[in-house]
């Protein structure tokens, strides 16, 4: 039998790989009236033989972990699209892919519908060591609303 192989798609995820720390800004929003600043920082390998990343978030507020994540990042051949598993402390674990996703140049963008609405994640690599991240949120789908802006350096 032959054994299936990473192939481009499996390794353009792998720019996610490393240790990056940034500044994020959060909007207000319901849940966060007033908003605010926070630093974040991500840990993130290559697994699993170069098929997925696995990233672990952590943002700190104040100087205290105020939200934290896991990731599995990874490419579906039969669909044409990258996945995204994300579990973290507010929602737990999802029982099918948080988000699928598509690359357009250096922008890796991922788009979600939960029970509270749509979820647009992108990651614009702005070089091999600066990213922009944000998530923006939708009710419908169309309309979409800022709700984090962060600027992240690897380290």
């Amino acid at each position: 039998m032959h054994m299936p192989k990473p192939n481009k798609s499996h390794e353009k995820l792998h720019i996610l790989a490393g240790k990056w720390i940034g500044k994020e800004k959060i909007h207000p929003t319901p849940w966060d009236p007033a908003g605010g600043e926070a630093i974040a920082q991500t840990d993130a390998v290559v697994a699993f033989d170069g098929f997925c990343v696995i990233m672990d978030y952590v943002q700190k507020r104040g100087g205290q972990v105020s939200y934290s994540g896991h990731g599995v990042f990874g490419w579906d051949d039969k669909a044409g699209k990258y996945t995204m598993y994300w579990f973290d402390s507010m929602s737990g674990a999802p029982l099918m892919p948080a988000s699928e996703g598509t690359w357009v140049g250096n922008l890796l963008v991922y788009i979600s519908k939960g029970d509270q609405g749509w979820g647009r994640y992108s990651y614009r690599f702005n070089s091999e060591t600066q990213l922009k991240f944000t998530i923006e949120t939708s009710q419908d789908g169309q309309a979409w609303k800022m709700f984090l802006e962060g600027e992240f350096v690897r380290q």
